[in-house]
């Protein structure tokens, strides 16, 4: 028995089976490409993500940072004028005070009244106020005097040097002119308390605390957001 080929139906039948073969392939092919295209696009939100995180809490902490910044440099302009202001009242007192004689106190009351006002401590007070009633009245003024030239002295070098090591130690929070109006009044100050020492009053210097005073307010109407 002789068994004829039909070569053209073999010849369709193996297009089809190509064709169905190439379908599968690229079935495959186009499954294979999707997954990983969703894998990449999924690894990219999460890559975005996480960047987005990072930048939200970037953000958040600049912005924590600097509300700090500006809380704390508002409150070194607001302390170190009150300490600059109180210098130089000090300062002033120190050059302006007046001579005190023995006609400035009329009794006991009068003297412990005056001494209580000067902030003088109580038992130096006491033993002045002893003094005026046991011992002579001007050999107790002419010690008075001397003690309160001192005291003064003192208090206004205290709070010359209290502002200054302040400044010193916060200028980096300062305006270029606030540094220099504050450097110059350092200075100022030095030399008034260093030539009171020496030789004797000199004059103030008063447009400076002027100055300070402008630029301080200028400083803190800035809101620093630009």
């Amino acid at each position: 028995m002789i068994i004829q080929v039909e070569w053209k139906e073999i010849i369709i039948s193996s297009i089809a089976l190509i064709g169905a073969i190439w379908a599968g392939v690229q079935y495959l092919v186009k499954k294979l490409v999707d997954q990983r295209f969703n894998k990449r696009l999924e690894d990219h939100k999460f890559e975005l993500q996480v960047l987005l995180e990072n930048n939200k809490f970037d953000f958040q902490r600049k912005v924590q940072d600097f509300s700090l910044y500006t809380s704390r440099k508002h409150a070194i302009y607001a302390e170190l004028y009150d300490l600059f202001l109180r210098a130089d009242g000090y300062v002033r007192r120190l050059l302006t005070q007046p001579n005190i004689t023995l006609q400035d106190f009329y009794d006991k009351q009068d003297l412990a009244y005056n001494l209580s006002k000067a902030d003088i401590p109580v038992h130096i007070a006491n033993r002045f106020v002893e003094d005026w009633e046991n011992k002579n009245r001007e050999d107790t003024i002419r010690e008075l005097i001397k003690y309160l030239e001192q005291f003064e002295y003192i208090r206004t070098k205290d709070a010359v040097n209290n502002a200054k090591n302040t400044f010193l130690v916060n200028r980096i929070f300062l305006s270029e002119e606030t540094h220099k109006i504050m450097s110059e009044l350092n200075q100022i100050y030095a030399n008034i308390i260093f030539t009171q020492e020496v030789m004797g009053r000199v004059q103030p210097q008063k447009k400076l605390i002027k100055n300070l005073t402008e630029a301080v307010k200028s400083e803190l109407a800035i809101g620093y957001y630009s």
